[in-house]
């Protein structure tokens, strides 16, 4: 069941939307309904990220598994040259050796 939801957009926003919807042929409203459920897709992705990211890290700190950076580099480079598709061993840990403070004590996990 679909209900109407008021948004209030800027004269300069509303302009460029009419503008791209006489261009695209397309109604305004079709255009903000695509661009909505683009965003929402989007964010709902990156939601789920996060938490599976959380939940990667709290398996780290259960389990202390960690991949070095030589071996997570060794198995990039023969992704690059075809030689494998998997990540092995599966539910692994890479350490991050970053410059950048914010990252220093932070593991990547795949």
């Amino acid at each position: 069941m679909s209900k109407t939801k008021g948004v209030k957009l800027s004269d300069t926003t509303r302009q460029r939307l009419e503008t791209l919807a006489r261009i695209r042929d397309r109604s305004p409203h079709w255009l903000m309904r695509q661009a909505i459920e683009t965003w929402l897709d989007r964010e709902e992705k990156h939601e789920q990220e996060k938490r599976e990211d959380m939940e990667r890290w709290e398996r780290y700190q259960l389990t202390g598994e960690a991949v070095s950076h030589e071996k997570a580099a060794e198995w990039l480079e023969n992704l690059a040259q075809g030689k494998v598709s998997v990540w092995q061993p599966l539910n692994a840990t890479l350490t991050c050796s970053s410059n950048l403070r914010i990252w220093s004590d932070v593991q990547f996990i795949f």
